[in-house]
């Protein structure tokens, strides 16, 4: 853990001079981009093309677009070439600006320039120049320089030469088609152009996200984690480098920053508690850095109330990144923007915190999240409730999930009527918080807390204590091998008295398995009484699947031997496999064991069942 500190904070102190924002397809014309050598040539496929054609004017189509609402492309990653690195490739453009190095969104950026380059055709005598102020930006290769040439020039005619031309001549001619093939061809590459040259945010704007490296990160390292891996720009790192922008602070910018940036670390080093994690996690949903968890939940505590959150801020990977981005207005004070959006997501994680921290909150938090109850209600109750009303909330939502599962009272013999034929969703559920509800009930239960970290890890069945002898077992291996564990199970005077009642000597199989079910209590068991909750428990499936359709005492083996090496077994069933509730011979368990299982089960779920 503390290495991965150590990289969290290198990452952090990376990440301070990288510049994000959101800019229109206007914002980043006339400036000059540069390919480097280490990325592949032009490679989109038709399909590709047609996808953002027809994504760009369905957006451009959608009936009552809001005010601001814009289409985005994904992420363009650059950076600013120093003043030797333009002289050293002898850079030059029409185009008086700086050039960036293109770490990723080549492919992007140049499928936008083709579009341009078709649509400007149709000006006639005009350009985009003269007609809407400025011209296309400029795209230079390091080692492909007639790919340039061949870009400021490009026709429906086969005269491209190499590779790379020749899919710039393809996704020429699939846009060529595209627009051919719509109703009205004229009136599609207007309505496209003016998205494409509005620099107007009320208007619709086509946007990007577009990520400025630092000057001391490596473009190649970059570049490798980017499209090698196929690893995108998390939300994470687009809000990281948000809030620890330099226009965001006055003068005190490095020493704020720094702050920001431990506190982040700090905050991604607490959710790295895998125990923490799982608690606020419905699955195993690992993410690179866990923050942005932090950052969706907030997102959609705000969507809940906003019914225009999709058209304001898309529906794509990105839209979480989007919601922060909109609370940072240039026009507006950056720094206290800054500092109310970061303290309401310290608040946020502190919340958690507390929730981790008290006992009860834990249990019933991570049983809710663990049975799919969205975590924006929990919060949304939270922030609305005392400490007091706040758990009777949660009790409240177990008890709601659970449903209305009767018991019935039979002189002090309980009988609770769910069907492990039929209902192995609720009986699931129903056991999970068995053994949370246990645990709280207990005074010990400050000391050990339910691990949902555990538990989320692994598969669970629903287990018969007492097997289901009933099922044949056929096959001879599988009967040798069932009559090897059940002998192996019992005590030295079971097994002396297997062999003189001349048992062992016999070939019929089913009559040395009802001998030993005997034994052990099992043979009698009514099939209902079996099935039900009484005799169930939850199982890890591997150990479960492990010793198949054992006999009480070999499973109770099995189960201690697995407990010596530290296996997770929950405490409830680790407590029937063991007799702690039921005493008696360890050998057996029978209707009594099973009885006495089942009104233990209904006394500590009393709350949550209906007496019938």
């Amino acid at each position: 853990m503390a290495e991965n500190k150590i990289e969290l904070e290198s990452v952090s102190e990376n990440i301070m001079n990288n510049q994000i924002a959101l800019k229109k397809i206007n914002d980043i014309l006339e400036l000059n981009f540069f390919i480097p050598s280490y990325q592949r040539g032009y490679r989109w496929t038709e399909q590709q093309v047609n996808d953002l054609l027809n994504d760009i004017w369905e957006f451009i189509n959608k009936p009552n677009k809001q005010q601001g609402e814009f289409y985005c492309l994904q992420p363009i990653v650059v950076k600013t070439c120093t003043d030797e690195f333009v002289k050293n490739n002898q850079l030059e453009s029409e185009f008086d600006n700086k050039w960036y190095e293109v770490v990723d969104g080549q492919q992007r950026l140049t499928t936008i320039f083709i579009i341009l380059s078709y649509l400007e055709k149709f000006l006639g005598e005009e350009s985009l120049s003269s007609s809407y102020g400025k011209s296309k930006f400029v795209l230079e290769y390091e080692t492909r320089h007639e790919t340039r040439n061949f870009l400021s020039n490009i026709t429906n005619k086969e005269d491209y030469i190499g590779i790379d031309s020749y899919f710039i001549h393809k996704a020429y001619t699939t846009i060529e088609s595209w627009f051919k093939g719509q109703k009205q061809p004229k009136f599609v590459r207007d309505s496209i152009l003016n998205a494409f040259m509005i620099d107007d945010d009320n208007k619709f704007p086509i946007e990007i996200i577009w990520y400025e490296l630092s000057s001391n990160d490596d473009s190649i390292e970059s570049f490798i984690r980017l499209n090698v891996g196929k690893i995108p720009l998390t939300n994470a790192e687009l809000i990281k480098a948000l809030f620890l922008q330099e226009r965001n602070f006055g003068d005190e910018v490095e020493l704020r920053q720094l702050e920001i940036a431990k506190e982040w670390d700090s905050i991604e080093y607490a959710l790295q508690n895998n125990n923490f994690w799982a608690f606020l996690n419905e699955t195993d949903s690992n993410i690179p850095a866990r923050i942005e968890f932090l950052f969706d939940v907030m997102y959609k505590v705000a969507k809940k109330d906003d019914s225009e959150a999709d058209n304001k801020y898309g529906t794509d990977q990105y839209a979480t990144f989007r919601f922060f981005n909109k609370k940072f207005d240039p026009s507006g004070n950056l720094s206290k923007a800054v500092e109310n959006s970061w303290n309401e997501i310290k608040d946020y994680f502190s919340a958690f915190e507390d929730w981790y921290n008290d006992n009860e909150w834990y249990h019933y938090i991570g049983y809710l999240i663990w049975a799919g109850t969205s975590i924006v209600d929990i919060y949304s109750l939270y922030k609305k409730s005392s400490k007091t009303e706040f758990k009777e909330k949660l009790v409240e939502l177990v008890r709601k999930h659970i449903g209305n599962i009767e018991y019935h009272d039979n002189n002090g013999k309980y009988n609770v009527s769910v069907s492990y034929e039929t209902d192995k969703k609720t009986l699931r559920s129903l056991l999970l918080l068995y053994n949370i509800e246990f645990i709280l009930q207990k005074k010990e239960s400050d000391y050990y807390r339910f691990p949902f970290d555990l538990f989320k890890d692994d598969k669970w069945d629903i287990e018969h204590i007492s097997s289901q002898t009933t099922n044949e077992l056929k096959d001879k291996k599988d009967q040798e091998e069932w009559l090897k564990v059940a002998l192996d199970a019992l005590d030295d005077k079971t097994k002396k008295e297997f062999e003189d009642d001349n048992i062992s000597s016999s070939t019929d199989f089913n009559l040395k398995r009802k001998w030993i079910t005997e034994k052990v209590g099992e043979e009698n068991i009514d099939e209902d009484l079996k099935n039900c909750v009484g005799n169930l428990t939850l199982l890890n499936a591997s150990i479960n699947r492990g010793y198949g359709n054992a006999i009480f005492p070999a499973k109770r083996k099995v189960i201690i031997e697995h407990d010596k090496i530290g296996s997770f077994i929950p405490l409830c069933t680790k407590n029937v496999f063991l007799k702690y509730l039921t005493g008696g011979n360890n050998l057996r368990w029978g209707e009594k064991d099973i009885e006495i299982s089942m009104n233990h089960f209904v006394e500590i779920l009393s709350k949550y069942l209906i007496k019938k």
